[in-house]
């Protein structure tokens, strides 16, 4: 055989392949519509609701806000980043004939399943990704058909939103009093020390403070406005602070604001050593962490305050 029926052989065989890779890959980029999971009218959405592996969380617009669960409120910025997601979302690929039986029973049996109201009407998908999470798949409610999704210039897992936990999906806003709105706080320290930050006729009293700070106190103040938890914890996730939750908290944090939505009476508990955060808990049971520098600018005393 000669060098030339070598090649054009080698030439044939490497057309057959390409020719199968083509049918199996799905590579054809005019088959099938790049923004099929796409929610462009965001402002449309009234409810979105996740069903997996963890169980069921739905979020539903209300006025004003997002509810989650019927009973929580729902992070804004969360929000904000979903719809972000449903608008930009494309197809990148239908996934290979090859793996997509793999696939289908992955989002089948591990992966998320989408239904979002817009406009009225349902749109349903399922969202999981590879066990990297490198690489995101989007199912069409059958599954039948299957693809390998993304968004233009962003090189992160998109199915990752989907599944977060409820504790991950609740609003993070611990307060948001400022000096207009601030009628009252109250900390009272296990050893016996205490602040109480009163308005009274035009400004504000510190317990009998005589010579204020007023610099000081009214920037403590507006540290009180849109200051975050960092966390909610779930029992049983966290087993020292489980056991921490046991024992007797070293403050008592009591606000009061004009708006009584943004009211707290939160119980502080020592932290443990080596840990970054503080453990907080409020009446109803919940468990918050807040990282140790900013709980540390608000767990003063009326000292603090004291004009030299």
């Amino acid at each position: 055989m000669s060098k030339v029926q070598k090649l054009t052989g080698i030439l044939a065989l490497l057309i057959i392949v390409s020719a199968a890779l083509f049918y199996f890959d799905g590579e054809e980029r005019d088959s099938f519509d790049r923004s099929i999971f796409a929610i462009e009218d965001t402002a449309s959405v009234s409810s979105i609701v996740i069903q997996g592996p963890q169980g069921l969380l739905q979020v539903q617009r209300q006025r004003g806000g997002w509810q989650l669960n019927d009973t929580l409120l729902a992070d804004p910025a969360l929000i904000k980043v979903v719809f972000s997601i449903m608008q930009q979302v494309r197809v990148q690929r239908p996934v290979s004939q090859l793996n997509l039986e793999r696939i289908q029973k992955s989002l089948r049996e591990s992966g998320q399943k989408i239904s979002v109201v817009a406009n009225g009407e349902t749109n349903e998908w399922y969202a999981g990704g590879d066990l990297s999470k490198s690489q995101a798949y989007f199912g069409d409610e059958s599954l039948s058909q299957v693809y390998l999704v993304g968004i233009p210039g962003y090189n992160h897992y998109v199915s990752g939103v989907f599944e977060l936990t409820p504790n991950q999906w609740r609003d993070r806003l611990l307060f948001d009093s400022n000096f207009r709105s601030l009628q009252e706080l109250n900390i009272s320290y296990a050893d016996g020390e205490s602040l109480k930050i009163d308005f009274e006729d035009r400004f504000f009293k510190v317990n009998a403070l005589e010579h204020i700070d007023t610099t000081q106190l009214m920037t403590y103040i507006n540290g009180l406005e849109k200051f975050q938890l960092n966390d909610y914890l779930t029992p049983g996730d966290y087993p020292r602070y489980d056991s921490l939750a046991k024992t007797m908290p070293v403050a008592r944090l009591i606000l009061r604001d004009i708006d009584e939505r943004k009211n707290r009476d939160l119980e502080v508990y020592a932290k443990i050593p080596g840990e970054r955060f503080y453990l907080l808990t409020n009446r109803s049971g919940d468990r918050i962490v807040v990282d140790q520098e900013r709980l540390n600018s608000l767990l003063v005393t009326a000292d603090y305050f004291q004009m030299d």
